[in-house]
């Protein structure tokens, strides 16, 4: 009879659930992600979009949910919150790169509304609303987070966020065209159906 090693092994204090990182949610997310981004620095945006689409669709609900509470897994929490809004702003700057201005708005206007202070969502909500043809709105933008940085923080917005507002301000016409995208090119094949979403840390033996 083949033997079949266990995953859940002898593990001092505990136990350890000893898994393939293909069975893993997480790491497959990471290769999608990884994958993704090196599509987008070739210029594939389509195909950095499908690629990175394909990692967010993995994610059902916020990381750890039953244990975000546990001061043990905070950290743990709070990285893979990080890895997935980050990734969702790559997936938003591919589809502007093919052109899906108005396509991305919401999910940026949910984004900034999450997070107020991420300037990354805000410069790429600032540039998806001038290329719609909303100026003002991108202008609004702005000053709304200008607002928190300066009330919250004491801090003013980066060299970026101001460079685009003046940009915006002089309608600088290299902010509205799309480059001509070449053919679209994918890396990595289909993904598998994954249930297993997380695996970190170990549990305490009783």
């Amino acid at each position: 009879m083949r033997h079949t090693p266990s995953v859940i092994v002898s593990h001092a204090p505990g136990y350890a659930l000893v898994l393939p990182p293909q069975a893993v949610d997480v790491r497959v997310f990471e290769r999608l992600w990884d994958q993704g981004r090196q599509l987008r620095a070739r210029e594939w945006a389509d195909s950095a979009s499908e690629v990175l689409s394909r990692a967010l669709a993995l994610w059902r609900g916020p990381p750890l949910a039953d244990l975000a509470y546990e001061e043990a897994f905070t950290q743990d929490v709070s990285r893979l919150e990080e890895m997935r809004w980050t990734c969702l702003e790559d997936r938003i700057d591919a589809d502007l790169a093919a052109g899906r201005h108005s396509d991305v708005i919401a999910d940026l206007e949910e984004l900034s509304h999450r997070y107020p202070l991420r300037e990354r969502a805000c410069e790429l909500l600032m540039l998806a609303y001038y290329r719609s043809g909303r100026q003002a709105d991108a202008l609004h933008v702005y000053r709304r987070m200008r607002a928190a940085l300066v009330g919250g923080l004491g801090l003013e917005p980066s060299r970026a966020l101001v460079d685009l507002e003046r940009r915006i301000l002089q309608q600088d016409p290299t902010l509205d065209g799309v480059a001509a995208q070449p053919a679209r090119r994918t890396l990595t094949g289909p993904v598998p159906q994954i249930r297993t979403i997380l695996a970190v840390g170990e549990s305490s033996g009783g």
